[in-house]
């Protein structure tokens, strides 16, 4: 099937992740190295080294993240640290749960760190295909 996530590189320095969920489009932040170090694929990117598509609590890629519908809506789950985050807010869902063996050696690592939210914006994807992100 189609990976439901990708990251684009928009105008200037801006960079972001989308995650397509129940023909929705979601939008999170990405940091980046400066532009000419990027490799472009027809706007879409293959993570690399100059890339930081990253969960905040273990910089883990958020390239592979799970999408799936949440309590409040759709979310991410980072399968490496099971870090969830609500895509329309940001918010974490659940941070760093003990749900496994290497889960919970990385859940006590982060027990007295407060969770870290995403950078998100609103988008809207248009009948032809083309999605607009709104700063």
């Amino acid at each position: 099937g189609v990976k439901p996530t990708h990251c684009f590189f928009g105008p200037g320095d801006s960079n972001y992740m989308l995650y397509k969920w129940d023909n929705q489009v979601y939008c999170s932040e990405v940091d980046t190295a400066p532009p000419h170090v990027l490799p472009y694929t027809n706007d879409i990117c293959d993570v690399s080294e100059s890339m930081k598509a990253n969960s905040t609590a273990f910089q883990f890629p958020l390239l592979d993240a799970i999408v799936s519908q949440g309590e409040n809506g759709p979310m991410i789950e980072v399968p490496f640290d099971g870090t969830k985050y609500d895509l329309t807010t940001g918010q974490v869902v659940e941070w760093c749960p003990k749900s496994n063996p290497l889960r919970f050696i990385l859940g006590s690592l982060k027990s007295n760190v407060s969770p870290i939210s995403l950078k998100v914006y609103e988008t809207m994807l248009n009948d032809d295909g083309s999605i607009y992100i709104k700063p």
